[in-house]
């Protein structure tokens, strides 16, 4: 089922896109980008010029040997894919020990396994996560096998390796899996694995500090300059505050409500006394997972951040009452059915609503960042500054001035300052760039001699893209008369849908 539904997807994306398979996002591009780079022994979008603007350590890595081939925007797809199969039979290993008891017939434990992984697919976004082309799918399979880890630890004491590499990886692949490699870690201490538990903990501080330890060492700062740009519990003065704030937050969004009573529900479990002890010591610390979650941690923007720590603890809550379901099921089989689907729709609609936008949202990307790329690249073949990184830097042999900061710690320190515009200005002269595109919604002023030569709209609300229109501009009278020629020939290139207004 979850490969017929890429697979339509994918038919979906082609065909509306003109036969060009592109992201729902513009964001795994910054790290095609990356990757390009790494194969030639340089960590930055620029060759020259250090920077990290990728949110996830572990992953650039990963796609970087595929970036030696021209369709090499088919890796992160194709290994989001293998990694979505291999979620997906963890969570069948999770389901076959929920439904496991000699209590349910056969029949009626290969119907609950196939219906509980059928919903797992909404739940988890996987399909969503696949079309996204980011980390978010390894980020949700490493989560997976910490929880079925603990699991198998529950039931036989024993610590699988490939638990203990989960733990030590997830931190790598997104900084958020700190949350569950700490819950994994607060089990295994207080179970009596002290020494595995520290072991464990230490590695992780050496490879993040290690990561950290490379940034500083380039230049950069201790974490990646898009944690810095996208975090306000980085960027902001006060911490404590800050935390404070995201908490707030957390109670203003459906999913914050949701992982809010999640925590309850897993807090109420932990002071069950008829529970053994070390499940009551797991629901805590997955507890404290969402807990932290609730307060450090994001949400939304195509339902990706709040995946993980949602799953686990929806499939925490399941294990720690696995008992109450093998009563229902035996008892009341077609209630447990019908409940248990109304529930997932409810708690996946946003997911389901977003499976019917994905070749929309793929679309925005091909007729606006696609297209962007491809005057940078193809036409102008100059320098040129964005605000939003991306498809533009990939495949692009020339310098991407980056405005909004992820691949510039120069303009991410002029743009959270609130400095004058200017400096804008005075960063395209120092890079040799004389030419931008950018969002003009995003910049309550431009610098006085930049000159609109151009705007490229999509003329629709835009679920993507950062908005319906770029702005085309000439940092310089010389360079607007020099680039009227291949404006022209850029225009007619466009595909139908794309408005380009050329100004005089």
């Amino acid at each position: 089922m979850l490969l017929a539904l890429v697979l339509f997807e994918y038919i979906l994306i082609l065909k509306v896109n003109q036969g060009h398979f592109v992201f729902t996002l513009d964001d795994p591009y910054i790290h095609l980008a990356l990757a390009e780079n790494l194969l030639k022994g340089h960590y930055g979008v620029n060759l020259g010029e250090q920077s990290a603007p990728a949110s996830s350590i572990l992953w650039p890595f990963l796609i970087a040997p595929f970036t030696a081939f021209q369709s090499s925007y088919l890796a992160p797809f194709f290994l989001n894919v293998v990694f979505a199969l291999a979620t997906l039979w963890v969570a069948s290993q999770i389901v076959a020990t929920l439904f496991s008891s000699e209590k349910i017939p056969s029949t009626q434990r290969l119907l609950l396994s196939s219906f509980f992984l059928t919903m797992f697919i909404l739940l988890s976004n996987l399909i969503g996560l696949i079309y996204i082309g980011m980390e978010h799918t390894l980020q949700v399979f490493f989560t997976l096998l910490v929880i079925w880890g603990i699991f198998r630890h529950l039931e036989n004491k024993q610590a699988p390796i490939w638990f203990l590499v989960a733990v030590v990886l997830g931190p790598l692949v997104r900084y958020e899996n700190l949350a569950i490699s700490f819950a994994a870690i607060f089990y295994l201490f207080f179970v009596g694995e002290q020494k595995i538990s520290i072991a464990l903990g230490v590695e992780i501080l050496i490879l993040l500090g290690g990561f950290s330890g490379f940034l500083l060492s380039q230049g950069l700062e201790y974490l990646p300059t898009s944690v810095k740009a996208k975090s306000s519990l980085v960027n902001y003065g006060s911490k404590i505050e800050a935390i404070l704030r995201n908490g707030e937050g957390s109670f203003t969004t459906a999913r914050g409500i949701l992982l809010s009573v999640c925590s309850l529900f897993l807090l109420h479990q932990t002071f069950l006394t008829e529970k053994k002890y070390e499940e009551r010591i797991f629901a805590f610390g997955v507890a404290i997972a969402v807990i932290f979650h609730i307060f450090f941690g994001a949400y939304g923007w195509h339902n990706r951040y709040e995946i993980y720590v949602l799953t686990s603890a929806i499939l925490a809550l399941l294990f720690l009452n696995r008992e109450a379901l093998v009563r229902i099921s035996k008892n009341h089989f077609p209630y447990l059915i019908i409940f248990s689907g109304l529930f997932t729709v409810f708690l996946a609609y946003p997911n389901i609503k977003r499976l019917v936008k994905i070749q929309v949202s793929s679309n925005e990307i091909y007729q606006q960042q696609y297209q962007m790329h491809r005057f940078a690249a193809e036409y102008y073949k100059k320098p040129v500054a964005v605000n939003d990184l991306g498809y533009v830097s990939y495949q692009n042999k020339n310098y991407v001035l980056d405005l909004n900061g992820l691949a510039s710690l120069e303009a991410l320190h002029f743009r959270s300052s609130g400095a004058p515009c200017e400096w804008m200005n005075e960063l395209a002269v120092k890079k040799n760039v004389r030419f931008a595109m950018i969002y003009d919604s995003w910049f309550k002023e431009h610098p006085k001699n930049w000159i609109k030569v151009a705007e490229l709209d999509l003329g629709r609300i835009t679920i993507a893209a950062a908005g319906p229109k770029v702005a085309f501009y000439a940092l310089d009278k010389e360079t607007a008369v020099e680039v009227k020629g291949c404006l022209l020939d850029y225009k007619k290139a466009l595909p139908d849908g794309v408005e380009f207004t050329i100004l005089k």
